[in-house]
């Protein structure tokens, strides 16, 4: 009877903290939906929202424009072209994203439950960049395949004598999603995963053939969906290699803004601690596994233009994991009566840590709240922002008189102009769904040679923006942000402006 009364507690626990989890991130969700009212950051967003718009459009990436987007975001984004999609779907999906890394964190159950203080970190940790960034980006959705492959290892290393066939299930899944994670992220954890289990556990030949499997499942089946030839994802690995090193400007950008700053001095205290943590601790199983993957987890640090709070997640979750030991049983009872074994010593190192991913969190929730995202992929970031834009695509987005001037200037031309073949220039290359005019042909998605096309294909994407043969270009007012010279003196060769707009530039054919 008292087992009876036990397993009957454990369970109302369990479910207890599942639904706490959910409505702490529905908060988070509402919170960045309110956020993401305000500004528009067009850098980011304006290649994603091109990107869906294509693929509405039955456009396949590579073969119809040129592309370095994960595959993991664009199957996310091609569901999302099958409904009718606004500005606001993409912090929808974000949302959407968090609860589906949560519910496959907890289909591990009670042993991902039986340390409250671990269960409320990951919250904390997968909402970060929710409320900082919030809307879905691809270097924030391979942090969460990473930290779902991480997971999901990590815990095959604690259990070998306990494998049932949801944890071969749950390593096979992991591995198919990992795979399609961005360049930087994916490649570099899963050959930790497959390098640690060769050298430090038994059953490794089936774990080996499970991961390889599921990456191969991963690779073939999300490509099928897309109908990409597998030539063409293998040309978004290899175009970005360039800035695999790392690069001192990177390291500048880390101690430029704020919130990165904050994350990185905090994530070094953070290391820190764990140092002192493990000299005072015995070795547990799988302790090197998650220290080599806090290791490899801070190349994007160095290798993406991005916010590092984008890409701190799988760092911070592998430290959570180190400093809270979870329980080796999955027994209901057992869960009941177990309890984390801290020293006094210990307990002050936790306290540290959960007040430090706190201020993170808190940062995140302030740079959220002041769309400090937005300022750094302007330029259309206005203050105040005091006009709200009724109907349309960007229908209750608040901004500001450049960027609501922009939209209405995009507009009026399209309306004067119907028959003409429009060219967006950077940031505003939402323009083809705003006027639902068909994007280029063999272009990239944005402007950014190493990073959106290969250095290498510069003369092939200056021969694409002639052949073509648009008749009407329009850009934000004096913004040509890397585009090849190339293109510039094809410009004003072949074009001359039209000054009847006050915030853009537009030229049109001669």
């Amino acid at each position: 009877m008292n087992r009876h009364v036990a397993n009957i507690l454990i369970r109302s626990k369990k479910y207890g903290k599942f639904f706490l989890g959910l409505c702490l991130i529905a908060v988070v969700g509402c919170l960045s939906l309110r956020f993401t009212m305000n500004q528009f950051g067009g850098y980011d967003l304006s290649p994603v929202i091109d990107l869906t718009w294509r693929l509405q459009c039955g456009e396949v990436p590579g073969r119809d424009f040129i592309n370095t987007m994960p595959l993991a975001l664009i199957v996310l984004l091609k569901i999302l072209s099958w409904t009718n999609f606004t500005w606001i779907s993409f912090t929808l999906l974000s949302v959407f994203v968090v609860i589906l890394v949560y519910l496959f964190l907890a289909s591990f159950n009670e042993i991902f439950f039986s340390n409250s203080i671990f269960y409320l970190l990951t919250i904390v940790i997968i909402c970060i960049p929710l409320v900082f960034t919030n809307h879905i980006w691809h270097s924030i959705l391979s942090q969460y395949l990473a930290i779902i492959f991480t997971y999901t290892l990590y815990q095959h290393y604690l259990r070998t004598a306990n494998l049932n066939w949801t944890s071969w299930a749950r390593l096979f899944t992991a591995s198919a999603l990992l795979v399609t994670a961005k360049q930087n992220i994916a490649l570099p954890v899963m050959v930790l995963g497959i390098g640690y289990t060769i050298y430090n556990r038994e059953r490794k030949a089936m774990t080996i053939n499970m991961i390889c499997l599921g990456a191969l499942t991963g690779v073939f089946g999300f490509t099928q969906f897309l109908h990409m030839p597998l030539k063409d994802l293998l040309y978004s690995y290899s175009a970005v290699t360039g800035r695999a090193k790392i690069s001192k400007q990177m390291i500048i950008e880390i101690l430029a803004g704020e919130s990165s700053r904050f994350a990185f001095i905090l994530l070094c205290i953070l290391l820190i601690n764990l140092y002192i943590y493990l000299r005072n601790k015995e070795t547990m199983k799988g302790t090197n596994y998650l220290l080599l993957t806090i290791f490899i987890s801070s190349l994007p640090f160095f290798t993406d233009w991005d916010s590092k709070l984008n890409n701190i997640s799988l760092p911070l979750f592998a430290l959570a994991l180190l400093f809270c030991p979870q329980s080796g049983t999955k027994t209901a009872l057992n869960v009941l009566e177990w309890k984390p074994n801290y020293s006094s010593f210990h307990n002050y190192t936790l306290k540290i840590v959960v007040a430090i991913y706190v201020f993170i969190f808190l940062v995140a929730l302030r740079g959220g709240y002041l769309r400090e995202r937005m300022k750094g992929v302007g330029p259309f970031y206005e203050n105040p922002s005091n006009i709200q834009i009724h109907g349309g695509f960007f229908d209750k987005l608040r901004t500001g008189l450049v960027f609501s001037g922009i939209l209405y200037e995009i507009q009026s031309i399209k309306r004067d102009s119907p028959n003409s073949k429009l060219f967006f220039g950077p940031r505003l290359e939402f323009g083809y769904a705003l006027t639902l005019t068909h994007s280029p042909y063999g272009m990239p998605l944005w402007w950014h040679p190493g990073s959106s096309y290969s250095v290498n294909d510069e003369g092939k994407v200056v021969s694409m923006f002639m052949e073509n043969n648009f008749d009407i270009l329009i850009f934000s007012r004096h913004d040509r942000t890397r585009m090849p010279s190339s293109v510039l003196r094809h410009i004003e060769r072949n074009f001359h402006e039209i000054n009847d707009y006050q915030f853009t530039d537009v030229y049109q054919k001669n």
